[in-house]
Order: structure tokens, then sequence, then C-alpha cells
């Protein structure tokens, strides 16, 4: 008798069912069907593993109807499974990056699929929106930005502990909306399978979509950071495994995730492009897709899933800035003439910049009770033996640090009001020069976010010492640029060959914390579940070698000490011992130290480096005592000693 093929029938059937049901419109098959022909087919397929085709044949074998037909029909499934989707293990990435359809967008790409939840084969557009702003809060628009990158599926090695990329990777695009906003999006339909977190290689934890790298491509030689607004965050979606017709409202999980420091600091290349990137030990939680609970579902961090831009995140672009300077034949800063103005700061902004000073130089001006004489101007930090002598000061910067003007007038009449400072930098014969040096510190809290630097205070003064004695020069400059605290130490010139060493700084530099904070340190604190910033190195410098010594990298130098007010914190300081016993200066505020038979030399750090320091928060402590006020234990569903 002619053996049946169980095998063609039952593909016969099934066939005949997907036909009668796509003509009924039902929708979960429509959804399938359009799927197969998207340009996604291929990573579908690539997710199908052993294991899982194991699990619909134990599924399977369980049931009490089921039929020895239908069983070859699913063990020969499994194995043309298994011959062309061999289990993937995560490798070093190749270039397998999907490309979209000839002539798509990304807001044309299966617009018949519907973005409902269907557990079975669902389709995400992980897309968000970036605004950019100058450091003067206005929307940068210097230059057309475009935005690249790589999203990518990765698993968590178990052996490692790191993650691994897998050769599923889809391209990241950008369009202009105006106004220093960008859209951002993965360029492709990005499947997400019922068994997307459940399906993993032998010795691995988890898999997670994740942007790889979102690079801006423009050079921007003349922009020094791009940072995230203090205390941002991303509002994330949680998706209910067995969903099938409802979308959750967005920023339904939990509250917003803040932004740590992968997400909220674009690094800087040596080529001068910025991005943020994922790495072994932390994923960029921006557009990813992490599992949750038990059973696990999905989280998507700032999108939704569906093709709508629901988040934007705020970056701060601070560009770099030539900042004017008037000084005597001394170095000493003198009152600049009417209608300039001393440190007065101009943004760069283009990778060409010329710098034009507004107005016209005068030949002389009164200022103080003196008479000041045009002597020229020079560009960058030290002084040359030629100063240009134009009268309006114009050059091409090199964005190296080098770019600050200074000009130079000479008192040719002395008037009341001279200070002594003043007179005994009159009569420098070897003189060396301390540059004018800026500080940038950032106070970061119990997350790793940075917070508005205007939330905290700082006072200090600079201040001379020699001779036992403590002369005052006046308040310490400061400035809030968003998270940053800019503190400017002005320069000056010191005689090498002063009979008794002089020393020049900041007395009492002491930050004020809003009451909220219990303490400041230079170290991540017990509480910190943040990503630790980077230490700075420091130093101390030679001004006349230029030579760099007594280097540190673990931050001591950085450190605050507390004083009699709770929320005052003093920075620590140096004592040299030909100064008063009661005098500090703060060490990284530029401590300078010369004089005759000593290496003229200063305390600080390099030039665009920041100082990190971590906030405290003060904490509620729940107590169980009885009517002696001896501790107990607490009711069920309280606990003693908990701090909050």
């Amino acid at each position: 008798m002619k053996r049946i093929n169980w095998q063609r029938l039952a593909t016969i059937g099934l066939c005949s069912s997907l036909v009668i049901n796509a003509f009924s419109g039902v929708t979960a098959i429509a959804e399938t069907v359009m799927s197969e022909s998207s340009p996604t087919v291929a990573n579908s397929i690539k997710e199908a593993t052993p294991a899982s085709s194991a699990r619909q044949e134990s599924t399977e074998s369980s049931q009490k109807t089921t039929e020895t037909s239908q069983e070859e029909v699913t063990q020969e499934t499994a194995k043309q499974a298994e011959t062309k989707a061999p289990l993937e293990t995560p490798e070093i990435k190749t270039n397998t990056t999907e490309q979209p359809a000839e002539n798509s967008s990304e807001n044309d790409r299966q617009k018949s699929i519907s973005p409902r939840w269907v557990p079975n084969n669902q389709v995400i557009y992980p897309r968000i929106t970036l605004a950019f702003t100058n450091e003067s809060g206005q929307a940068f628009a210097d230059e057309n930005l475009t935005l690249s990158g790589t999203y990518t599926k990765f698993g968590y090695e178990n052996a490692t502990s790191l993650w691994r990329s897998y050769a599923v990777n889809y391209p990241i695009t950008s369009s202009n909306a105006e106004g220093g906003q960008y859209r951002v999006a993965v360029n492709a339909t990005v499947p997400l399978p019922y068994d997307f977190f459940t399906d993993l290689p032998a010795n691995y934890r988890m898999n997670i979509y994740a942007v790889e790298q979102l690079k801006i491509d423009n050079t921007l030689k003349y922009v020094d950071s791009i940072v995230a607004v203090p205390n941002s965050t991303l509002r994330m979606t949680r998706y209910s495994a067995q969903q099938t017709t409802e979308l959750p409202q967005f920023g339904n999980h939990m509250t917003p995730f803040v932004l740590r420091t992968r997400d909220s600091v674009f690094s800087k290349s040596s080529e001068n492009v910025f991005s943020l990137n994922t790495d072994g030990n932390e994923f960029l939680r921006i557009l990813s897709v992490a599992p949750i609970g038990t059973p696990v579902e999905p989280v998507l961090y700032g999108f939704d899933g569906t093709a709508t831009y629901r988040e934007t995140l705020n970056y701060v672009v601070t560009r770099k800035q030539v900042t004017e300077k008037f000084v005597d034949a001394n170095g000493v800063a003198i009152t600049p003439p009417t209608g300039f103005t001393q440190n007065k700061k101009t943004p760069m902004t283009s990778n060409d910049f010329t710098f034009k000073q507004s107005g016209t130089l005068p030949d002389t001006y009164q200022a103080d009770g003196k008479t000041y004489k045009f002597k020229g101007w020079y560009k960058g930090k030290t002084k040359p033996n030629t100063l240009t002598t134009t009268k309006a000061p114009s050059y091409a910067v090199t964005y190296d640090g080098n770019d600050d003007l200074t000009v130079v007038y000479e008192a040719i009449q002395e008037g009341k009001g001279m200070s002594s400072v003043q007179v005994m930098n009159k009569a420098i014969q070897n003189p060396v020069t301390l540059p004018d040096r800026m500080y940038r510190v950032l106070f970061i809290n119990e997350t790793g976010g940075l917070t508005f630097a205007d939330r905290y205070g700082f006072t200090g003064e600079l201040v001379e010492v020699a001779d036992g004695k403590v002369t005052p020069i006046g308040p310490v400059p400061t400035n809030n640029n968003s998270a940053v605290k800019e503190i400017t130490i002005p320069g000056r010139v010191f005689d090498t060959e002063r009979p008794t060493p002089l020393q020049y700084g900041v007395r009492n530099a002491t930050f004020t914390l809003p009451k909220m904070y219990k303490t400041v340190t230079y170290q991540p604190g017990p509480n910190y579940t943040g990503t630790a910033y980077s230490i700075p190195e420091t130093y101390r410098l030679s001004l006349r070698s230029g030579v760099k010594s007594d280097i540190d990298t673990t931050g001591w130098r950085i450190g605050l000490d507390p004083t009699t007010d709770p929320q005052k914190f003093t920075m620590s300081g140096i004592y040299w011992s030909s100064m008063p016993t009661n005098v500090r200066l703060a060490t990284l505020l530029s401590a300078t130290i010369t004089g005759k038979g000593v290496e003229p030399s200063v305390y600080t750090l390099d030039e665009n480096a920041r100082m990190y320091l971590y906030l405290e928060n003060r904490r509620v402590t729940e107590n169980f005592v009885d009517t002696n006020g001896t501790k107990i234990t607490a009711p069920s569903g309280f606990a003693q000693g908990k701090k909050q």
C-alpha cells in the first residue's frame, strides 16, 4: 500500500488555514505575514535557537492528544531550524549592520504593521529627540548637526561579567527638527520576539538592546563639552508579557531614570568628535530595552515602541571662549577703558573662528587716578618680547587654550589709591608670570547625576602672604555655567629675587551646601549608586621651567574640611613655614610660592580638568523603642533603623 506523506498533508493543511484566516481579516495573521516581507526577516530567523525549538518539542509532547504524525512534523521542523539557524555566540562584532530597504525612510517602513504588543512577533521603533542649547540657554544653531550610530543586541556573559555584542546591528540616523532639536531614530524595524530575553546561549544571563554608539558626526573643535542638563531623567515604558491589544501609557514604569555619566556626558575624541558609548561594563540607557520581573517583561527607556517620538533630552553645548584681559606692564589687572570689559568672554562659533575685539582701543585713558598709555596686546598665556600694536585686535583662534586676549597699558602717572602690592610689583626686576587659571567644580548627587552649580555658594579671598603679613587683594571671581562652578584665579607677576618668600592664593575657600545635604567628599560615599567620575591629576608646576612634580592621582588635594557650620566646607589648604601659623591657602586654587632661593611654583591641575565632589543626603532614621527608650523589634512590615 502506498505510504501517505503526513508531512506534506500537514503542510498543505497549515497553508490552507493561513489563507482562509488571511481572507477573514484576522489581525495577528496579517501582521505576521507582513513581517515576513520586511527587511528584518533574516534576524527573526537568526534569533531561533535549538534551545527554543527544544522547548517547543517538550510542550507539544506533553499534550495528551498529540498524534504521531504531528510529532514527526515538529521534530523535522526543529531539525531544519537547528540546521539553518545555529546558536548565536557573542563575538567581536563584524560589519553586518542591516541596511534599510531601498528608497525607504524612518517614517514609511512597514506602515501596515500594527504597533500593538504582539508577543509572538513584535517590532519596535527606538527613537528619541535630543535638544541642544548653548551655554547661554539659546538653541545651539552654530551649525547643522548630523548624528549617527549603531543599535545592537548585547548579551551579559557570566564568566567575565561583561556585555558582549552579537552580530545583530541596526543603523541610527537623525533629522533636524529645527530650534536646536534633532530626531534620532533606529532606521529599521527592530524585532522583539516573545523569547528575546529567555533565548540565551550557555553561561549568559540576559539579552538587551542598546545603543552601541551615538555619535555627532560633525568635527567640533570650538566646543569644549556637551553635557545633559543637571538632574535629567528618562521616562520608561513597561509592557506586560500577556498584553496583546493595548499599549500602556508612555512613562508608566516606576519613577523616571536619572541619567548617569555614560548617558549625560558626551566623550570627546582627539579628532574633536563627540559621542555617547556603551562598553563591556555598562550600557547606554537611552533607547535601551531591558528585562524586568518574573516572567520577564520588557522595559523601554525613553520610548514606547511605536513610531512616535515620546521623549526629549536636553544637552548643553559649552563652547570655547576668548577672554579679554586688561593689565599693566607688570601683568596686574587694571580697570579697562570706557566701552570695554575686564574678563569679557566671546564664544567661538565655528572651526575657523576669527576673534575680533569690538571697538578701537584708545591710545591713552584715565582710571583710578592714573593715566594709562597703550603698549600693545598679545594672544595666549605667554607674553612675547614684542607686543602687537594694532588698536583693533583680531586673530584666528587655535582652540588649544592659548586664545585669550591680553591688552597691556602702562601707567604713566601715579596717583592716589595705589596699593602696596601694586607698588611692590612696579619695582619687579626679575619677573616670573603666573597665568590666569579657571578651575571647574561639579557637584554629583547620590545617583551619579549632575546638579546645578548655582545651588552651591562659594566664598574666598585672594591674598599675598609675605614677611608674616597677609595682604588682601580682593574676592575670588566665580561663575555658574550650568552644572559647572567656574572659579577664576587672576594671574600675577612675581619677583623671583625677592629677599623673603612670598605666597599667593585663596584663603578661606569655602563651599556652602543646601540643607538637604549632609556632607560632600571627593570620593563616592556609601549610598552612591552612580558611576565614579575620573579623578584629575594634581601637581606642583614650576613657573620657570614648566616641569611637574609632586604628582597625585588619588584626589586627596580635592578634599574638603568641615567647619563649625554644618553646611559649610573648606577646601584643603597648604601651609608653608614662612607663613603665619593660622593661614592656609587652598592648594588647588593656584597656591603659589616664590622668592630668592625658592623655585617659583604653583599647585594646580590641567587646564580643562574637572574636580568632582560627591554629595550625601541627610536621612530620616526610623526607630522603634519601648517606654524606656530601649530599642525593640519592629512590627511586621517595618524595619528598625531604616533610613530614607
